[in-house]
């Protein structure tokens, strides 16, 4: 029988091939090949914690309250599972876009989040947070739109979500 884990990390692999996601290493793969290890890592603890192996200190070491919105973040993804809101899960096609995207999905999900993974068209789409994802999210329904490992520089994408209601937390 399958865990529950892999059960979740089949259903983004399946919604990332529907999507079209390709990432490119030597020749074109879909990215939903790599779920069930990104599962097997998470479930074994290792993701998160390489970079601490590194320089001696654990994940423990640090309080994530003290980074600047995180409690607003907290909060806002909260009311979004209690409102039974659409949160969209949105990173990049590399490695770790696709690794946060389906550790994500795995945690929220078994806080009761509806979620939605979105990771863009390498080809079409092009890397980062663009403004026609942004449109179709929000017309998807979503009223809240987290990012991981991209967004950080979208100020116009942004401005756009915010106008179009879709509140978005970057991470």
């Amino acid at each position: 029988p399958l865990t529950r884990d892999v059960r979740e990390a089949r259903l983004i692999t399946e919604a990332s091939k529907a999507a079209g996601v390709a990432t490119q290493m030597g020749t074109q793969i879909h990215a939903g090949n790599n779920y069930r290890r990104v599962v097997e890592l998470v479930q074994a603890g290792a993701i998160g914690a390489a970079g601490s192996l590194e320089r001696g200190t654990t994940v423990s070491d640090y309080d994530p309250l003290e980074l600047p919105g995180m409690q607003d973040a907290i909060d806002r993804t909260n009311q979004a599972i209690r409102d039974k809101e659409t949160v969209a899960l949105y990173g990049d096609f590399d490695v770790d876009g696709v690794t946060s995207i389906a550790t994500l999905t795995i945690g929220l999900r078994r806080l009761g989040a509806r979620t939605t993974p979105y990771i863009p068209d390498r080809f079409r789409e092009g890397y980062g947070l663009n403004n026609g994802a942004v449109q179709t999210i929000r017309s998807e329904g979503a009223s809240l739109l987290i990012t991981a490992d991209c967004g950080i520089s979208s100020v116009e994408e942004v401005r756009l979500a915010n106008s179009l209601g879709l509140d978005v937390i970057i991470l």
